[in-house]
């Protein structure tokens, strides 16, 4: 049960990681909620799973394979959503038109 656990708060803090790049405008609020939503559900989903398994006696219910290979088609279903680079927004600095590099600043000048 730790390593359900441990998913799930990987998949918490993914979502927050997410949320600081949809409120730097790199990616839509909607991104780390549905990522988050999925993640939790399908944990929540392994979690009933073993449970019943313990319940049925079929061992240690653990299911560790079968959640890192749903872990592995969420996270390439969310890679592969991504938008083309042309469409992609980003809002980092821009260095062009700074005054240490067009020469307008004391230090950038030259005598």
């Amino acid at each position: 049960m730790r390593l359900i656990l441990a998913v799930a708060l990987s998949y918490a803090i993914d979502g927050l990681i997410l949320t600081g790049f949809a409120a730097a405008g790199v990616i839509s609020f909607e991104i780390p909620l549905l990522y988050t939503l999925a993640g939790l559900s399908t944990t929540l989903g392994f979690a009933l799973l073993r449970m019943w398994a313990l319940k049925q006696g079929f061992g240690d219910g653990e299911f560790a394979l079968s959640q890192v290979i749903v872990a592995s088609a969420l996270l390439l279903s969310f890679a592969a959503a991504t938008p083309p680079p042309q469409e992609r927004y980003w809002r980092g600095p821009v260095l062009h038109d700074h005054p240490c590099f067009t020469g307008n600043s004391p230090a950038g000048r030259t005598a």
